[in-house]
């Protein structure tokens, strides 16, 4: 899923030009394709004050977050299993589906603190993680299933009788 800059200038996505795929950036008039990362990356998430970029790096022998420093062009920290990376609205935890246990956890940017919100398995396919603007809860959403699940508490409230369709982040 490709995400806007905070500042709404740049929409950064995973695409194919030619015979490179990367992550680009492109202005939101249209203008100023660039390639930020080559790599067999997807899902690039902006980090709230604009310098990281998390993403799924599926290039390697298991799919894991990276972290790419969008001003000194250069990878941050280590690699964290998992995909579908989301950034807090505060910047200070990444949501991202387990790559083993398919469940919803959050972490910080370096890795650590690790917590599991919720002990639903999402089959892979389409995972979709929302926070919402106080960072309270995550929206998450699977094939065929979507939970509201509280960040602190850990609670989890179930939206049954929702058909999903393939939905963007705003």
């Amino acid at each position: 899923l490709p995400d806007w800059s905070p500042d709404g200038q740049y929409l950064y996505f995973t695409g194919t030009v030619g015979s490179v795929t990367a992550i680009y950036r492109i202005g939101r008039d249209g203008s100023g394709l660039q390639p930020i990362l080559t790599c067999f990356c997807f899902r690039p998430s902006i980090s709230p004050d604009g310098r990281l970029m998390a993403f799924d790096d599926q290039g390697g022998a298991a799919t894991v977050v990276r972290l790419w420093d969008l001003v000194a062009n250069a990878y941050v920290g280590n690699p964290i299993p998992g995909y579908a990376p989301e950034w807090s609205p505060a910047g200070d935890k990444i949501a991202l589906y387990d790559i083993v246990t398919h469940r919803v956890k959050t972490v910080n940017p370096d890795g650590s603190g690790q917590k599991v919100l919720n002990t639903t398995r999402f089959p892979l396919g389409q995972e979709q993680i929302s926070w919402s603007p106080d960072g309270a809860w995550v929206l998450i959403r699977g094939l065929t299933t979507m939970e509201l699940i509280n960040t602190g508490s850990g609670m989890v409230i179930p939206l049954p009788g929702f058909k999903v369709q393939a939905a963007l982040k705003p």
